[in-house]
């Protein structure tokens, strides 16, 4: 959740500060808990927030899928993710890659996707959806 420096809040919306800077602090965003993995919403349009785009991390641990399977994500938006440790192998309409720490990722609007990890370790990815959709 952004608020101004000390100030906490967990609904990943942005609040105005005292000026014009916007601050996400650590482990306050909105959660998305799902069998072995979670998400947290960081920044989602607001007041305050942005108008164009979502922010947000997700961590995958070792063996996880999001979606389960046979489940598929499919967004009307733009994604991009950025993987920030670990491994995650990405199906996406049919093709299978996998992505390390610093890897990027592009998928268009409606491509049908899953996230797994299959390392040792917990993954982490960072990832925008633009313009922004509400997740359940």
């Amino acid at each position: 959740m952004a608020a101004r420096a000390g100030e906490r809040s967990g609904n990943g919306r942005a609040r105005e500060g005292a000026g014009s800077v916007r601050v996400v602090r650590a482990h306050t965003g909105r959660v998305l808990a799902y069998p072995g993995a979670r998400l947290e919403v960081l920044l989602a349009p607001g007041p305050a927030g942005p108008a164009a785009a979502l922010l947000g991390t997700v961590e995958l641990m070792p063996g996880a899928c999001l979606p389960e399977p046979p489940g598929l994500s499919s967004h009307p938006v733009e994604e991009l993710a950025y993987v920030l440790s670990g491994r995650l192998q990405l199906w996406v309409e049919g093709e299978e890659v996998e992505l390390g720490p610093g890897d990027a990722v592009f998928l268009r609007p409606g491509e049908r996707h899953r996230a797994r990890n299959p390392g040792s370790a917990p993954c982490r990815a960072l990832f925008v959806l633009a313009p922004p959709v509400e997740l359940p």
